[in-house]
């Protein structure tokens, strides 16, 4: 049976003492919750303008590297409001398959707390024009597994991958889609994170309104509450961080972006992850 959850502040600030997430000095907080859409899409409420709200809440959905799946949304740590946009945190397996150059440089971004501002996320592909997004600035932990690439199609084998630490350019950009069925969407990403939608300026269809556009209407969000320069958190989860089934019976956990007396592990036990290629926090304390 799905299991619906409820996000609001509360459950967000249990997740952030859960590992360690410091966020006192942001009034706004990007949240990604991977493995789950918003309640809106599944119920075919598409067309309603997603606003802030004291809660909201999100359905599970297995992410396939295929079809969208994720949800991304904005935290007004002031107000205690969240708004939440159907997305993707993934790599497609449909865009690295028609682009095979792109292998090269694809990874999917781990769970934890990482840094974005405002600007232009670079398209090198011809017809993909450059748009306003939000762009990942410092080093993130990554997990990038072996492609298989077959005739019709490309799939990941996890059984052989690698962890590291880089600076991966994850970016929150479009999905550079139009739906009309939200719930079975295709996206445009090699690593980076996406909400589905299209920048106003680059619409083709018509019938595609700001209010089925999440992108426009996460962006306008974003805008309305952040200036130029500001650089914005981003915390990203699994869907079982919010599942009371699925909480560590020992409370804390260490990922990256894990901060304060937790993370301050000997400087031996440091370069130990290091020399493995296996870094699964960072602490202000080694930057």
């Amino acid at each position: 049976m799905l299991r619906y959850l409820k996000i609001d502040d509360s459950c967000i600030r249990i997740a952030c003492a859960a590992y360690s997430y410091t966020i006192s000095d942001s009034a706004m907080v990007i949240i990604a919750i991977r493995g789950c859409f918003p309640e809106l899409c599944s119920d075919g409420y598409a067309e309603i303008a997603v606003s802030p709200g004291n809660y909201k809440i999100v359905i599970p959905k297995p992410v396939d590297y295929k079809m969208a799946s994720c949800t991304i949304g904005v935290w007004l740590t002031e107000t205690k409001e969240i708004a939440l946009f159907p997305g993707s945190t993934v790599p497609s397996q449909h865009y690295l398959h028609a682009f095979p150059e792109s292998v090269r440089h694809f990874n999917i971004l781990c769970p934890g707390k990482y840094t974005f501002e405002k600007g232009i996320h670079p398209r090198r592909i011809a017809g993909y024009e450059k748009h306003e997004a939000l762009l990942m600035v410092d080093q993130g932990w990554v997990v990038i597994p072996k492609v298989i690439r077959e005739a019709n199609e490309s799939s990941f084998d996890f059984s052989r991958c690698t962890f590291d630490v880089m600076y991966a350019r994850d970016n929150l950009h479009a999905s550079r889609t139009e739906p009309f069925d939200i719930f079975n969407c295709h996206y445009s990403s090699s690593g980076c994170l996406s909400i589905i939608g299209q920048p106003k300026e680059y619409v083709r269809n018509s019938a595609f309104s700001f209010f089925r556009n999440y992108w426009e209407q996460f962006m306008h969000l974003v805008n309305s509450h952040s200036s130029t320069n500001d650089r914005i958190p981003l915390l990203l989860f699994n869907y079982a961080d919010f599942d009371c089934h699925e909480k560590n019976p020992d409370g804390l956990i260490l990922r990256y972006g894990s901060e304060g007396v937790h993370v301050m592990i000997p400087v031996k036990v440091y370069h130990l992850f290091r020399s493995k290629v296996y870094h699964p926090f960072r602490s202000k304390v080694y930057q």
